[in-house]
């Protein structure tokens, strides 16, 4: 195998550029950015992710945004948005993205802290992706026996330093949108999407256009 790799290096065009065997090798080696910026962040506060974990996914995530030590979160923490058509283990939450002309259709938070959200569930211990738990939240809001809820994006918490009472998977934790086509049979509302909306300060706002696809 030593010698065939040789023979098949040394037979390549001389050179760093295209066509040329240190370019196909580096190339070849060379990590996607988003899962890089991901990787080097996590490495840094001494986590390892998990973005190329289920098959059958796309081969790359997008990073949207991200906050070092934001205030809801322990010190030395990092909080990002990703958008990506996978679903990432552990789960915390999912949230039902219903959207029409600018607007999702959003209902009354059950925790009070604001009045509009996403539909939303708590995912429990037995359901590490969430896919079961967002099949019974779409079934609920759709008032239908077969959805089809996709991933989009998720934001994703990265807490080394857990506190005793953190009420999240650490050191890693996903808030994970899935979107889903249909007509809500519960009570809520139509919100608009767009400049001034009223969930622009939402953490997962940066996902409410997106399709979960890796960039061009």
């Amino acid at each position: 195998m030593g010698r065939q790799w040789r023979r098949w290096f040394w037979g390549r065009p001389s050179g760093g550029g295209v066509g040329g065997a240190w370019g196909e090798l580096a190339e070849a080696l060379q990590p996607t950015r988003a899962v890089t910026v991901a990787e080097q962040e996590s490495c840094r506060a001494g986590v390892h992710g998990d973005h190329r974990q289920l098959s059958g996914a796309p081969p790359e995530g997008r990073l949207l945004d991200a906050t070092d030590d934001p205030a809801w979160l322990p010190p030395g923490s990092r909080a990002e948005v990703w958008s990506d058509a996978r679903a990432p283990r552990p789960a915390g939450l999912v949230r039902l993205l219903l959207r029409r002309r600018g607007e999702v259709s959003c209902v009354p938070c059950a925790d009070g802290r604001v009045d509009l959200d996403l539909p939303t569930r708590t995912v429990p211990s037995g359901d590490p992706d969430g896919a079961s738990t967002i099949l019974g939240l779409a079934q609920e809001v759709l008032g239908t026996s077969r959805p089809d809820p996709r991933p989009v994006g998720h934001v994703r918490n990265v807490v080394p330093h857990p506190a005793p009472d953190h009420p999240w998977p650490a050191p890693l934790a996903h808030f994970s949108v899935w979107a889903v086509d249909g007509v809500p049979v519960i009570d809520g509302a139509w919100l608009p999407t767009g400049p001034g909306s009223p969930l622009r300060d939402r953490r997962w706002y940066p996902l409410r256009h997106d399709r979960g696809a890796p960039p061009p």
